[in-house]
């Protein structure tokens, strides 16, 4: 049986802290890219509210399964691919595949036929999910705004520059200290970091910010 805190209570060590505010944030913008392609998927856009609702149901979960020993969660890419080939958006049937496979954990027997499914299938389907995927990804970034603003293409050549570096150059970040080996050797960590921090340089306060500024705001000088 699953137990509750099963290697201890918590400890509050200022390190694991840190990672792990560091991961979370990281989650936080993979989550909201999915989002976004969801939302332009069965054609509604992401609003504040929802974004607000899906960010606090992620904080949850991962809560509540550091709780069992388990990882933090995150909506998974592969899901995203599904409801483009499926072409099904209702969240009622994913709620109900949801608890069919909470179902199905409890049953060994169904496990172990889920198991015997060949890789070369499963390899054949995810190789599908996830091109779809990436092909959702590329649409997107077609939607920027470049001739408006070509900061924007130098924010997401950049990004995707330095995101292949752990792929194509892995011997490159290997002298870096140890603690920062499992950021620089993700590839999503990279990409998320370096296009939030881009943004805020290249591009400045968001519009909606700005607007919110004091009037004399416009005299002080920053990027």
């Amino acid at each position: 049986m699953v137990t509750p805190f099963a290697f201890g209570m918590p400890v509050f060590d200022i390190g694991a802290i840190v990672t792990m505010v560091i991961v979370m944030v990281v989650q936080m913008v993979e989550s909201m890219g999915l989002f976004v392609a969801v939302g332009d998927i069965v054609k509604r856009p992401l609003t504040e509210r929802d974004a607000t609702k899906r960010l606090r149901a992620n904080g949850l979960a991962s809560a509540i399964g550091g709780m069992f020993a388990a990882f933090p969660y995150i909506a998974f890419m592969e899901n995203v691919g599904l409801v483009i080939v499926t072409g099904v958006r209702s969240r009622w049937v994913v709620a109900t595949c949801g608890v069919m496979l909470c179902a199905v954990a409890l049953v060994p027997k169904i496990g172990a036929l889920f198991a015997s499914i060949p890789s070369a299938a499963l390899g054949g389907a995810t190789m599908v999910m996830f091109g779809v995927v990436v092909a959702a990804g590329i649409k997107t970034l077609g939607e920027v705004e470049y001739e408006r603003n070509p900061n924007n293409l130098s924010i997401v050549a950049i990004t995707l520059g330095c995101a292949m570096m752990p792929v194509m150059l892995p011997t490159m970040l290997e002298k870096l200290p140890g603690f920062l080996q499992p950021f620089v050797h993700s590839s999503v960590i990279i990409a998320c970091v370096v296009s939030v921090l881009l943004n805020l340089i290249l591009n400045g306060v968001p519009a909606r910010e700005a607007d919110e500024l004091p009037a004399n705001a416009d005299n002080v000088q920053g990027v």
